[in-house]
């Protein structure tokens, strides 16, 4: 700001603007300059005022997240005891006498259930016909 005072003191000298255009320019300088450090107070105190806000707010959002952590856990678990559960009560249940069952808890929690006969080939056309004409 100040080589533009000196700027506008030297175009009066030299008769480039009247004193009256200098004295206006001059204000305008001053004006913006007040204006520029207004800004720059009220940009220092908004930083301070919003760093005081995240410094008090740390402490409640570090806890949050670790309810959340602690909660999450723990309905995991009982997410988890409920399928062990289900499984093993449709395990205990289940009245399929010489089929196999497979639970594969490392793999998710996954329930295979097959049935020995549908293993066999399935029976072809004829032999449905000659079933059904045996039973006759």
């Amino acid at each position: 700001m100040k080589e533009e005072r000196i700027m506008i003191l030297k175009m009066v000298d030299e008769g480039k603007i009247s004193v009256d255009d200098g004295v206006k320019l001059l204000k305008a300088i001053n004006k913006a300059s007040d204006t520029e450090e207004k800004i720059s107070n009220a940009a220092k105190q908004f930083k301070a005022k919003v760093s005081d806000i995240a410094r008090e707010a740390e402490p409640k959002v570090k806890k949050v997240a670790n309810d959340i952590k602690t909660k999450s856990g723990e309905l995991a678990d009982e997410i988890s005891e409920r399928i062990r559960s289900g499984v093993a009560k449709g395990k205990d249940t289940c009245d399929c006498e010489g089929d196999i069952i497979e639970v594969d808890d490392d793999e998710g929690y996954s329930f295979d259930y097959t049935d020995e006969d549908e293993e066999k080939q399935p029976e072809t056309h004829e032999e449905n016909n000659n079933n059904q004409s045996d039973k006759e």
